[in-house]
């Protein structure tokens, strides 16, 4: 799973369970072969099991970027039911960081956490946002659709 921000020129890639943050080269677009930053991400409980692979239960599903509101975020949905959504703006911050200590702190953001993160009890495959409703729908093998409705964002 892929996604383009709107706002910053940013690629966003599924990999494993993590997201992968490219920065296009100016110009060309070319992505460079190394991402400029790792997102990690914690189980929202220990111990989930996965509907696909057993061994890497907290793998992506699908991954949507997206106005939240006024937000630009990134959402994804997980095999073992998690639902997580972060800031762009606290993605680009990571990358910034970086490129100012040029290179000497690690690809890997665990500082960046997701801003929401909920469970919807099976492995988690549909995904949408409406921006100005501010709402987060999530379809999963439980055969139900969860909408999470949120405040000001």
């Amino acid at each position: 799973q892929t996604g383009l921000s709107q706002l910053q020129n940013l690629f966003f890639v599924a990999y494993s369970s993590q997201i992968y943050v490219y920065v296009p080269h100016f110009s060309t677009q070319a992505l460079p072969p190394k991402p400029a930053l790792i997102v990690p991400s914690q189980p929202s409980t220990p111990a989930l099991q996965g509907y696909l692979d057993s061994t890497n239960p907290h793998s992506i599903n699908n991954l949507v970027v997206q106005f939240l509101g006024n937000e630009e975020v990134v959402a994804v949905v997980r095999d073992d039911g998690d639902v997580d959504a972060f800031l762009v703006r606290h993605i680009l911050q990571a990358i910034e960081r970086r490129t100012e200590h040029h290179g000497r702190i690690d690809t890997r953001a665990d500082e960046v956490k997701p801003i929401f993160q909920s469970n919807v009890g099976k492995s988690a495959w549909g995904l949408a946002i409406h921006s100005q409703a501010r709402i987060l729908a999530v379809s999963a093998n439980t055969h139900s659709i969860t909408v999470f409705k949120f405040g000001l964002v």
